[in-house]
């Protein structure tokens, strides 16, 4: 795909009304969080308001993950965008990555046939069968990178950043990471390159519909951060794959806490068949207006804690007393999960003692 084409698609398929955010489409970037971090420093220093702005780029050359980490972002391979917010406090930045690895997960499931989970703290992950082996294996198929301006006395600017894979091959991607391209059956493996299995729901009966024009050229994943919470998020953007009058069943673990959080339904449950067929794989410019419509949807539920906490726990991986090693900086915190406490904290039972952590890296078992 070039990038003439996907900037015509992205201008065509914008929302009626343009959406809330100002657009800003580039054909290569350091980053988008980083483009949008200079943006919003301006006005700043002009003493200008930012109106919520949506950056994207068509490729990162310094595309940035957690901790520092290069984050590959090749050319019209995958979504790299991020979402300039401003926020009406401080305190709001605490639910903020739980609403948006469940936006993007919701906005991914409709294209996976085992849906889209959450690995703390904010890797996008599947459930493929790798190789010939029996054991399912979870890849990551994209990440997400919040930063924020905070001024005291000042309004705070979140910036959030994501990133998905669409189109790569295997030999385009680290062992534990897959795509979309990859995990359609429809699309065409080339020779020593085989799709993904996919788990839980087969494709609906009948044709299926051949795979997008472009598709054979999209990889990556991304980093960004958000900036505002002073105006409401656009209402629900519904995109060619959405189908109408469906709305997403309640997850076992999520069913028991809507007494206390409302509505949040978790991931999808298996199932499928051809009263529930299989949507297909979108466009590159499909699938980031989906991701944005994903994110901006959660974010009307900033500030509800107990919303953010249960829609999370819903598309967790982790289960209680799993054992865990993470690290904050040099600290290392050894112990088993013990879920989520009201604020979206993961708590951590270390023999008997319960450790709260708002972040860090987990490390996992060689």
């Amino acid at each position: 795909m070039e990038f003439s084409r996907y900037l015509d698609e992205l201008t065509r398929q914008r929302p009626p009304g343009g959406g809330q955010e100002n657009l800003v489409v580039v054909e290569l970037a350091v980053s988008t969080n980083l483009l949008a971090r200079g943006v919003a420093v301006d006005y700043e220093s002009e003493g200008l308001e930012l109106a919520p702005l949506l950056v994207v780029a068509f490729e990162q050359s310094g595309g940035r993950g957690r901790q520092g980490r290069s984050w590959s972002s090749p050319r019209g391979r995958g979504v790299y965008a991020t979402l300039a917010l401003r926020l009406a406090a401080p305190e709001l930045l605490q639910t903020l990555p739980l609403l948006v690895g469940v936006g993007l997960c919701r906005a991914l499931s409709s294209h996976l046939a085992a849906g889209c989970r959450l690995k703390w703290p904010n890797d996008l992950l599947v459930e493929t069968m790798a190789g010939s082996g029996p054991s399912p294996r979870w890849r990551k198929i994209g990440g997400i990178l919040i930063e924020a301006l905070v001024r005291p006395g000042s309004s705070t600017v979140a910036l959030i950043g994501f990133g998905v894979n669409h189109g790569q091959r295997r030999d385009e991607l680290p062992s534990a990471a897959t795509s979309l391209r990859l995990l359609d059956s429809r699309s065409t493996p080339l020779a020593g390159h085989p799709a993904e299995t996919k788990l839980v729901r087969a494709p609906g009966e009948g044709a299926s519909p051949s795979p997008p024009e472009g598709w054979e050229g999209d990889r990556g994943v991304a980093g960004g951060d958000p900036i505002d919470a002073s105006s409401r998020p656009p209402p629900p953007r519904r995109s060619a794959f959405h189908r109408s009058g469906s709305a997403p069943p309640v997850g076992p673990e999520l069913a028991e806490n809507t007494e206390q959080a409302g509505d949040a339904p978790g991931p999808p449950r298996a199932g499928g068949g051809p009263s529930d067929p299989w949507p297909g794989p979108p466009t590159l410019a499909d699938l980031t207006w989906e991701l944005v419509g994903g994110v901006e949807r959660e974010l009307t539920h900033l500030g509800d804690s107990a919303y953010a906490v249960a829609a999370y726990r819903g598309f967790s991986i982790h289960r209680p007393g799993e054992r865990m090693t993470l690290q904050v900086g040099a600290q290392l915190y050894e112990g088993t999960f013990a879920g989520f406490d009201e604020h979206g904290l993961l708590r951590l039972d270390q023999d008997g003692r319960e450790q709260l952590l708002s972040a860090g890296e987990l490390i996992e078992p060689s």
